[in-house]
């Protein structure tokens, strides 16, 4: 029975990173007709010039320019862009010993490390990543330089890591659920509001977090920690409550409750790896919690 156990345990994780890796973005991530990016009035997001919110989310790839020729750089692109990322955080003169250690191609950025005297032979490949990347709808955040090779002091930039080991993590592919659910409710409407939960003792890794929009409210529980929650705060006669699971996406109905009360929630699992999230919707409005993908 034990061994019955494991193995089932074993194909039950297994499935769920076969679902989460199948689940994927479809189209260009971002669609660059919307215009430019600005800041919204609130001062809280940023949202494109005709109005339309943009979700941040990111993936640190520091060595794109560096490290990866034109195939690598395409298949890493394209990986981001299947799993829902909108920007790529990259850096122009790399990471490790960048001045000195050739790129993919075999060039290095600057002409005897002259900043005066840049090579166009390296950075026409930053601008073909960078096009590469506009094609399938990501942005690119991009840093000039590390401090070290303004300051020796700040010894030769960080630590490499081998990326294609790391591309396919769990997380990377879990990260399109939580731009599904921000993106499926009134966005620059929302702020955080720590007032909704009823004050408690929480330990620092297990802290539960609120924030609320136009009528609705997500509250993490990290841990499984539970926690009572003030639905006044969401100017509603009634609530939908249901726990969206960040892993798979999946939502879970728990009731309906009156809007000018207060209740303790506990979440189904605890632990790491076990968070989830509390949707609240205000009932007189016709929400599906199906996140369209």
């Amino acid at each position: 029975m034990k061994q019955f156990l494991i193995s089932a345990f074993i194909l039950l994780v297994a499935s769920i990173g076969i679902l989460a890796a199948n689940d994927k973005w479809e189209g260009t991530s971002v669609e660059f007709s919307h215009g430019r990016l600005k800041v919204s009035e609130n001062k809280r997001f940023l949202i494109f010039e005709d109005g339309t919110p943009f979700f941040y989310l990111g993936d640190t790839g520091w060595e794109l320019f560096h490290r990866l020729n034109k195939d690598d750089a395409e298949k890493y692109l394209e990986n981001r862009r299947s799993k829902g990322f909108t920007v790529i955080q990259a850096v122009a003169l790399a990471e490790l010993d960048g001045l000195n250690t050739p790129n993919a191609e075999g060039n290095r950025p600057l002409i005897n490390n002259d900043p005066l005297k840049p090579n166009e032979a390296y950075f026409s490949h930053v601008d073909w990543v960078i096009k590469k990347a506009e094609e399938k709808g990501i942005f690119i955040g991009l840093l000039p330089t590390w401090g070290d090779k303004v300051d020796k002091q700040w010894g030769v930039g960080p630590a490499r890591h081998n990326w294609y080991d790391v591309l396919d993590l769990p997380g990377a592919s879990q990260l399109i659920h939580a731009r599904r659910l921000m993106e499926s409710k009134p966005f620059v409407s929302r702020i955080p509001d720590q007032s909704m939960i009823a004050p408690d003792y929480f330990p620092e890794t297990d802290y539960v977090v609120a924030t609320r929009g136009n009528g609705y409210a997500f509250v993490y529980f990290p841990t499984g920690w539970a926690a009572t929650i003030i639905l006044s705060k969401i100017n509603a006669e009634m609530s939908n409550a249901s726990w969206f699971n960040p892993r798979t996406g999946e939502f879970t109905f728990i009731e309906k409750i009156k809007g000018d009360t207060s209740k303790k929630f506990t979440p189904p699992s605890s632990g790491r790896g076990n968070d989830l999230i509390l949707v609240l919707d205000d009932a007189s409005v016709k929400q599906i919690n199906k996140i369209s993908k």
